[in-house]
């Protein structure tokens, strides 16, 4: 794993296929099409926190723990 800017159009991607299949918070994998166009690979549940947070230096553990609890005040 490396640290990867995603571009815009594969934000989007990655939020659709989060959103198609009903979940906050996934890791997403994308590859490239031939003319450089986002795939859907695979989406996973529960993203690996021990290689991201090595690889990118952001806690998600902290970031999704948070969001839960706000969906959860929120009801």
């Amino acid at each position: 794993m490396q640290r990867y800017e995603a571009r815009e159009q594969q934000k989007r991607v990655a939020t659709e296929a989060c959103r198609a299949l009903g979940l906050d918070f996934a890791g997403v994998d994308i590859l490239f099409g031939s003319d450089g166009e986002p795939i859907v690979c695979e989406v996973n549940s529960n993203p690996h926190f021990k290689s991201s947070i090595e690889c990118t230096g952001v806690d998600m553990s902290a970031l999704i723990l948070a969001h839960i609890k706000d969906k959860v005040e929120d009801q």
